[in-house]
Protein backbone atom coordinates (compact mmCIF):
# COMPACT_ATOMS: atom_id res chain seq x y z
CA UNK A 1 0.00 0.00 0.00
CA UNK A 2 0.99 3.25 -0.97
CA UNK A 3 0.19 6.84 -0.93
CA UNK A 4 1.93 10.10 -2.17
CA UNK A 5 1.47 13.58 -0.91
CA UNK A 6 3.96 16.54 -2.00
CA UNK A 7 7.70 15.48 -2.51
CA UNK A 8 7.03 12.17 -0.61
CA UNK A 9 5.55 8.83 -0.90
CA UNK A 10 4.94 6.73 2.19
CA UNK A 11 4.26 3.00 1.43
CA UNK A 12 3.85 0.35 4.24
CA UNK A 13 5.89 -2.88 3.82
CA UNK A 14 4.05 -6.67 5.28
CA UNK A 15 7.19 -7.96 4.64
CA UNK A 16 9.45 -5.67 7.33
CA UNK A 17 6.60 -4.55 9.08
CA UNK A 18 7.30 -0.86 8.65
CA UNK A 19 6.54 2.44 7.09
CA UNK A 20 9.00 3.92 4.54
CA UNK A 21 9.21 7.52 3.68
CA UNK A 22 10.92 7.90 -0.07
CA UNK A 23 11.92 11.57 -1.09
CA UNK A 24 10.24 11.44 -4.49
CA UNK A 25 11.08 15.55 -5.36
CA UNK A 26 13.90 14.40 -7.75
CA UNK A 27 11.29 11.32 -9.28
CA UNK A 28 14.05 10.13 -11.48
CA UNK A 29 16.42 8.97 -8.18
CA UNK A 30 13.90 8.35 -5.03
CA UNK A 31 15.71 8.17 -2.12
CA UNK A 32 14.13 6.65 0.95
CA UNK A 33 14.40 9.03 3.96
CA UNK A 34 12.64 7.62 7.12
CA UNK A 35 11.32 4.23 8.11
CA UNK A 36 9.11 3.33 11.39
CA UNK A 37 8.59 0.27 12.66
CA UNK A 38 4.40 -0.42 12.27
CA UNK A 39 2.87 -3.88 13.89
CA UNK A 40 3.34 -7.29 11.81
CA UNK A 41 0.70 -6.44 8.81
CA UNK A 42 0.27 -2.52 8.21
CA UNK A 43 -2.56 -3.02 5.44
CA UNK A 44 -2.86 0.21 4.55
CA UNK A 45 -2.26 4.17 4.92
CA UNK A 46 -2.97 7.57 4.12
CA UNK A 47 -1.51 11.10 5.11
CA UNK A 48 -3.23 14.25 5.86
CA UNK A 49 -1.01 17.35 6.61
CA UNK A 50 2.14 16.72 9.11
CA UNK A 51 0.63 12.84 9.93
CA UNK A 52 0.73 9.35 8.64
CA UNK A 53 -2.34 7.20 9.52
CA UNK A 54 -1.74 3.41 9.05
CA UNK A 55 -4.46 0.59 9.77
CA UNK A 56 -2.22 -2.76 11.10
CA UNK A 57 -4.28 -5.95 10.89
CA UNK A 58 -1.60 -8.21 13.30
CA UNK A 59 -1.72 -5.39 16.31
CA UNK A 60 -5.89 -4.74 15.34
CA UNK A 61 -4.99 -0.99 15.51
CA UNK A 62 -5.26 2.40 13.90
CA UNK A 63 -1.89 4.12 14.48
CA UNK A 64 -0.98 8.09 14.14
CA UNK A 65 2.40 8.84 13.13
CA UNK A 66 3.96 12.18 12.98
CA UNK A 67 5.96 12.49 10.15
CA UNK A 68 6.36 16.35 10.07
CA UNK A 69 10.44 15.16 10.35
CA UNK A 70 10.19 13.02 7.50
CA UNK A 71 14.29 11.72 8.60
CA UNK A 72 12.31 10.64 12.43
CA UNK A 73 8.88 9.55 12.13
CA UNK A 74 7.70 8.82 15.51
CA UNK A 75 4.03 7.73 16.61
CA UNK A 76 1.88 10.13 18.78
CA UNK A 77 -1.50 8.18 19.03
CA UNK A 78 -3.21 4.90 18.64
CA UNK A 79 -6.95 3.38 18.80
CA UNK A 80 -7.35 -0.71 19.20
CA UNK A 81 -10.44 -0.86 16.66
CA UNK A 82 -10.71 -4.87 15.28
CA UNK A 83 -9.78 -8.19 14.47
CA UNK A 84 -8.80 -7.33 10.68
CA UNK A 85 -8.85 -3.34 10.06
CA UNK A 86 -8.08 -3.52 6.20
CA UNK A 87 -8.73 -0.47 4.08
CA UNK A 88 -8.41 3.36 5.03
CA UNK A 89 -9.39 6.63 4.20
CA UNK A 90 -9.02 9.87 5.99
CA UNK A 91 -11.04 12.71 5.08
CA UNK A 92 -11.76 15.83 7.10
CA UNK A 93 -12.05 15.05 11.36
CA UNK A 94 -12.30 11.42 10.59
CA UNK A 95 -10.47 8.29 9.41
CA UNK A 96 -12.85 5.47 8.18
CA UNK A 97 -11.70 2.12 8.26
CA UNK A 98 -13.05 -1.04 6.33
CA UNK A 99 -12.77 -4.19 8.81
CA UNK A 100 -12.35 -7.68 7.18
CA UNK A 101 -13.43 -9.52 10.77
CA UNK A 102 -15.83 -7.67 12.09
CA UNK A 103 -17.54 -6.60 8.76
CA UNK A 104 -18.14 -3.21 9.10
CA UNK A 105 -17.16 0.21 8.55
CA UNK A 106 -16.05 1.97 11.30
CA UNK A 107 -16.18 5.98 11.79
CA UNK A 108 -13.10 7.14 13.84
CA UNK A 109 -12.60 10.99 15.37
CA UNK A 110 -9.13 12.48 14.26
CA UNK A 111 -9.68 16.13 15.65
CA UNK A 112 -7.35 15.48 17.80
CA UNK A 113 -4.52 12.89 15.99
CA UNK A 114 -3.26 12.32 19.63
CA UNK A 115 -6.10 10.48 20.93
CA UNK A 116 -8.51 8.86 17.88
CA UNK A 117 -12.05 7.73 19.24
CA UNK A 118 -14.81 5.46 18.00
CA UNK A 119 -17.44 7.20 16.80
CA UNK A 120 -19.72 5.10 14.91
CA UNK A 121 -19.73 2.28 12.76
CA UNK A 122 -22.35 0.27 10.10
CA UNK A 123 -22.56 -3.45 9.57
CA UNK A 124 -21.43 -4.22 5.81
CA UNK A 125 -21.04 -7.40 4.12
CA UNK A 126 -18.67 -10.24 5.22
CA UNK A 127 -15.73 -8.74 2.78
CA UNK A 128 -15.69 -5.29 2.99
CA UNK A 129 -12.32 -3.94 0.73
CA UNK A 130 -11.27 -0.61 -0.84
CA UNK A 131 -13.25 2.61 0.50
CA UNK A 132 -13.44 5.97 -0.97
CA UNK A 133 -14.88 9.03 0.71
CA UNK A 134 -16.12 12.08 -1.15
CA UNK A 135 -18.08 14.36 0.39
CA UNK A 136 -20.50 13.34 2.94
CA UNK A 137 -20.44 9.76 1.45
CA UNK A 138 -18.10 6.29 1.86
CA UNK A 139 -18.15 4.29 -1.19
CA UNK A 140 -17.18 0.15 -0.52
CA UNK A 141 -16.63 -2.49 -2.62
CA UNK A 142 -17.28 -5.70 -0.85
CA UNK A 143 -16.06 -9.17 -2.55
CA UNK A 144 -18.62 -11.28 -1.04
CA UNK A 145 -21.82 -9.36 -1.76
CA UNK A 146 -20.34 -8.33 -5.43
CA UNK A 147 -21.16 -4.92 -5.03
CA UNK A 148 -20.51 -1.58 -4.59
CA UNK A 149 -22.18 0.05 -1.46
CA UNK A 150 -22.93 3.67 -0.65
CA UNK A 151 -22.51 4.98 3.18
CA UNK A 152 -23.90 8.24 3.93
CA UNK A 153 -21.80 9.76 6.74
CA UNK A 154 -23.03 13.05 7.28
CA UNK A 155 -23.87 12.29 10.44
CA UNK A 156 -20.82 10.37 11.84
CA UNK A 157 -22.45 8.99 14.64
CA UNK A 158 -24.92 6.86 12.55
CA UNK A 159 -23.84 6.22 9.24
CA UNK A 160 -26.64 4.90 6.86
CA UNK A 161 -26.15 2.45 3.79
CA UNK A 162 -28.27 5.11 1.10
CA UNK A 163 -27.55 2.86 -2.26
CA UNK A 164 -25.97 -0.40 -3.58
CA UNK A 165 -25.09 -1.79 -7.05
CA UNK A 166 -24.01 -5.30 -7.94
CA UNK A 167 -20.63 -5.71 -9.46
CA UNK A 168 -18.43 -8.49 -11.04
CA UNK A 169 -17.39 -11.54 -8.66
CA UNK A 170 -14.64 -9.98 -6.93
CA UNK A 171 -14.31 -6.37 -6.79
CA UNK A 172 -11.49 -5.44 -5.42
CA UNK A 173 -10.75 -1.49 -5.34
CA UNK A 174 -12.79 1.94 -5.52
CA UNK A 175 -11.85 5.83 -6.27
CA UNK A 176 -14.05 7.96 -6.72
CA UNK A 177 -13.81 11.55 -8.54
CA UNK A 178 -16.33 14.35 -9.32
CA UNK A 179 -19.61 12.13 -10.16
CA UNK A 180 -18.04 8.94 -10.90
CA UNK A 181 -16.79 5.23 -8.88
CA UNK A 182 -14.37 3.85 -10.42
CA UNK A 183 -14.35 0.14 -9.21
CA UNK A 184 -11.50 -2.90 -10.25
CA UNK A 185 -12.86 -6.89 -10.78
CA UNK A 186 -10.20 -9.57 -10.29
CA UNK A 187 -12.97 -12.25 -11.66
CA UNK A 188 -13.65 -10.19 -14.43
CA UNK A 189 -10.57 -8.61 -15.35
CA UNK A 190 -12.07 -4.73 -15.72
CA UNK A 191 -12.44 -1.57 -14.83
CA UNK A 192 -16.66 -0.43 -14.55
CA UNK A 193 -17.17 3.18 -14.08
CA UNK A 194 -20.10 3.74 -12.21
CA UNK A 195 -22.28 7.51 -12.14
CA UNK A 196 -22.92 8.19 -8.73
CA UNK A 197 -24.24 11.30 -8.98
CA UNK A 198 -27.41 10.10 -6.96
CA UNK A 199 -25.79 7.80 -4.23
CA UNK A 200 -28.80 6.59 -3.53
CA UNK A 201 -28.74 5.22 -7.10
CA UNK A 202 -25.80 3.95 -8.74
CA UNK A 203 -25.70 3.00 -12.28
CA UNK A 204 -23.04 1.51 -14.04
CA UNK A 205 -22.02 3.29 -17.41
CA UNK A 206 -19.13 1.69 -18.56
CA UNK A 207 -16.33 -1.03 -18.65
CA UNK A 208 -12.96 -1.93 -20.20
CA UNK A 209 -11.98 -5.60 -20.03
CA UNK A 210 -8.83 -7.26 -20.67
CA UNK A 211 -6.88 -5.95 -17.50
CA UNK A 212 -4.88 -8.72 -15.96
CA UNK A 213 -6.17 -9.25 -13.09
CA UNK A 214 -6.54 -5.69 -11.27
CA UNK A 215 -6.14 -6.12 -7.40
CA UNK A 216 -5.49 -3.61 -4.14
CA UNK A 217 -4.97 -4.35 -0.83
Amino acid sequence: PLYVSGTYAYVVDEGSEDLKIINISNPSNPTQVGTFGLGTSPESVHVVGSYAYVVDAGSDDLKVIDISDPSSPNQVGSLGIGPHPYSLHVFGSYAYVSDLDSEDLKVIDISDPRTPTLVGNIGLGSTPRSIHVSGSYVYIVDASSYDLKVIDVSDPFNPQQVGSLGTGGNPTDVYVTRSYAYVTDASEDELEVIDVSDPSNPIKVGSLGGLPTPYSP
